[in-house]
């Protein structure tokens, strides 16, 4: 199969991670990085032998880039996508998709009428544990999701008042992962949050409870912090046929209950 011909929006941290992806996998071709500091953009572009742009507007002009990944902060985020789309590019972009839930309805809509391959990074799916708990979960027919993240990173960019910086960067994952398990979308949210419990004097959101309703007699509640001593992650998972318990060293373990004729 020949290669995606790609380019790379977006040339701070978290870039590395996505070059590396697609310098070293079979799907993707990394032709250009683009930045709008030229000196980050001629940085990365030397490590990773492609061409440097400076512009969105290029990228998105430029008719040998097939497809996107977009690697900026989470205020572009809906606006970079769409303006891909429109130029006809297929689209990788970091999590969370946007600030805004009305204006990502509408993106969303867009990328259907579309036909091309858009895509939300969340990529820790894809961990050999979470791939294992999902087939298990299937089996066991989850009705009742509890998981618990708590990390202690308190790096600048995650002290913000904004909701969509600090722990919504961390935790977009979980609101992904439990949906993803439950095979289903949901149907209400309830949710509490506290600040300045942990990280003191910034005004960042440190602590979120929430519990999501699946309609349906299922039920998720996500528990996280920042902050806090670091113990990763949990996950219990209840069904109607066995239980699975799994923990950030990615151990498994779960009673079965046996089905009914």
């Amino acid at each position: 199969m020949e290669k995606i011909k790609t380019a790379i929006i977006g040339c701070g941290n978290r870039a590395s991670s996505h070059a590396q992806a697609a310098l070293n996998g079979e799907v993707l071709e990394l032709i250009y990085v683009c930045d709008s500091s030229k000196e980050r953009a001629d940085k990365s572009a030397g490590e990773w032998k492609v061409r440097a742009l400076y512009s969105a507007d290029e990228v998105f002009s430029n008719n040998n880039i097939e497809a996107v990944i977009i690697v900026t902060d989470v205020s572009s985020h809906v606006e970079l996508t769409l303006k891909a789309l429109q130029a006809g590019k297929h689209v990788i972009v970091e999590k969370p998709l946007g600030n805004n839930i009305e204006s990502m309805r509408k993106l969303i809509a867009k990328k259907n009428q579309t036909g091309l391959t858009a895509y939300v990074s969340f990529q820790v799916r894809f961990t050999p544990e979470l791939l294992t708990i999902k087939k298990e979960a299937i089996s066991l027919q989850p009705v009742q999701i509890f998981f618990s993240r708590h990390r202690d990173m308190v790096k600048p960019q995650f002290q913000s008042p904004s909701p969509f910086h600090g722990i919504m960067d961390v935790c977009a994952h979980d609101f992904d992962l439990v949906s993803w398990i439950m095979n289903i979308p949901p149907v209400g949210v309830f949710s509490v949050i506290r600040r300045d419990t942990f990280i003191k004097n910034t005004g960042t959101i440190d602590i979120v409870s929430i519990v999501i309703d699946y309609g349906d007699g299922r039920s998720a509640v996500i528990c996280d912090s920042l902050g806090a001593p670091e113990i990763g992650f949990k996950y219990d998972i209840i069904g109607q046929h066995g239980n699975i318990f799994c923990t950030a060293d990615g151990r498994l373990s779960g009673v079965l209950h046996e089905k009914e004729n």
